[in-house]
């Protein structure tokens, strides 16, 4: 029998179920072409904070009961006036309560991706700006994922899954990834969206894999 699985997050979660649903590529499937593996759910909101999740998004998780949630999340918590072990904990906490309380057994969550300036031309102190914005979210978010990629070894129910480097935070010419965004710098573009489809993809079936063999199948 399928699993349910239910994918969550804030704008990137929600901008990859609409690019599926809109059909741009026949290869994708908003079920990711796993009707035999898993029930594949999807509850992205723009703006979303982990805070902002575990006040409103719970209702959603009571009610789809999923085995699995994919949580594409956190970047929103990446702000200049809270502390890296702050937004770390605050993810490892509402994972949780998805386990604890939801009776989710499996939490697959994503590394925070990177962001990067707007490339259009704007004034020199907008420039300085998102120069700051950037180098502040960087180290802040490549330390949030390893803070949290040591913690899920402390629970066999979390799973760190870092889109096999899909979106580095490498910047070097070869390895960089920002040819996958928009020029708002945040979110993807079709490219990013088809790298971000098949590493969630990777994802629910990496974790399914996990379940199922946690039953004996």
């Amino acid at each position: 029998m399928p699993l349910n699985t239910l994918i969550l997050g804030h704008s990137i979660c929600h901008r990859l179920h609409n690019y599926l649903k809109a059909g741009h590529d026949h290869r994708h499937h908003l079920d990711f072409n796993l009707i035999k593996t898993s029930n594949v759910e999807w509850h992205g909101v723009g703006g979303r904070t982990i805070h902002k999740m575990m006040k409103f998004d719970l209702g959603i998780v009571k009610l789809i009961k999923p085995d699995c949630v994919v949580l594409l999340a956190g970047g929103n918590d990446v702000v200049e006036d809270t502390s890296v072990e702050e937004v770390a904990y605050k993810m490892i906490s509402f994972c949780s309560i998805l386990t604890n309380t939801y009776g989710v057994r499996r939490v697959v969550i994503c590394a925070i991706m990177p962001r990067f300036p707007r490339d259009n031309f704007r004034l020199m102190k907008d420039s300085v700006r998102d120069r700051e914005y950037k180098n502040m979210y960087f180290e802040k978010a490549q330390k949030i994922n390893n803070i949290i990629k040591i913690e899920v070894e402390k629970s066999s129910k979390f799973i760190f899954w870092d889109h096999n480097k899909r979106f580095s935070f490498d910047t070097t010419h070869k390895n960089s990834c920002k040819d996958k965004f928009n020029s708002d710098g945040v979110h993807l573009n079709t490219k990013g969206q088809y790298h971000l489809y098949k590493s969630v993809r990777g994802a629910v079936i990496y974790a399914c894999k996990e379940i199922k063999s946690e039953n004996g199948n």
